[in-house]
């Protein structure tokens, strides 16, 4: 055979591999299945050397692989059943007109049938691992997106750590301070007691009356610094009413006892209890 023989020979063999994808009808007579036999006796069958002629792997490859990527050609699974139904049905009838020979070309079909079926399962076959790859693959992901999420609560919870350590250090710091002012307040308040006897009733209270003013306020501004910590929602808390009538008690009793000072309200009392008696 010349070369020119061998490339034809090898486009009507992809054209009938394709035709017999298409559709289950193309055998379903038997003239129609003679057609096909004589076609592949055409296809193997030379004249002068009848051995000449054996289809290409690569040929059976391309046209399985490109009927699976265009489903429009046809199906593998069709085409592994024809061929079957060929093997099968094929009996040599024709013979060589000019040598009167039977042609046969069985043990070609039977090849084709299992090389045919042999890329089919070896197409299915790296299909199905990729199958499993990609659902391998989405299950890694899966994973890492799961422990990316972990990890990213892991450090939200290390900072929340952190930050409530900080508040916890620092409330600490504010009961200290509060413990401190308060003995502190307990302990002035003892010295200026141990000394009544000595001092002026006016600076008696009016240094009793500012060290109650400064404790208060002191005490509340501490806790009022932890509430400012702890608060959930960013809400401006008003200065409480108890606090601000308080403090307007201290300023009165201040401002009264500057006035009794500045007049001599317990002389003048005493110059009127004599005048009486």
């Amino acid at each position: 055979m010349e070369i020119t023989n061998i490339d034809k020979n090898r486009d009507k063999f992809k054209m009938l591999l394709f035709k017999m994808a298409k559709s289950q009808d193309i055998l379903s007579t038997p003239k129609q299945k003679s057609d096909v036999y004589i076609e592949l006796e055409s296809i193997y069958y030379d004249l002068d050397n009848p051995d000449e002629f054996r289809h290409f792997y690569s040929d059976i490859f391309a046209v399985i692989s490109q009927i699976d990527k265009e489903p429009q050609l046809g199906n593998t699974e069709i085409l592994s059943q024809n061929m079957d139904i060929i093997r099968r049905g094929y009996k040599p009838q024709n013979k060589d007109e000019n040598k009167g020979i039977l042609i046969d070309v069985s043990k070609q079909i039977n090849k084709l049938y299992d090389h045919i079926n042999l890329d089919i399962a070896r197409l299915n076959y790296f299909k199905t691992i990729e199958s499993r790859t990609q659902s391998d693959l989405q299950k890694v992901n899966g994973t890492l997106n799961k422990v990316e999420t972990s990890v990213k609560e892991m450090e939200d919870n290390i900072k929340k750590a952190d930050d409530m350590e900080k508040q916890y250090i620092t409330i600490l710091g504010i009961f200290a301070a509060i413990v401190l002012a308060f003995t502190g307040g307990i302990a002035f308040s003892t010295s200026v007691l141990e000394n009544i006897a000595n001092a002026s009733i006016y600076r008696l209270v009016f240094i009793t009356v500012a060290l109650a003013f400064i404790l208060s306020n002191t005490v509340y501004i501490l806790t009022r610094f932890i509430l400012e910590l702890n608060k959930k929602e960013d809400k401006v808390i008003d200065y409480p009413k108890f606090m601000k009538n308080l403090n307007i008690v201290y300023i009165a009793a201040i401002v009264i006892l500057i006035v009794c000072w500045l007049f001599d309200v317990k002389k003048a009392a005493e110059l009127f209890r004599n005048w009486i008696y």
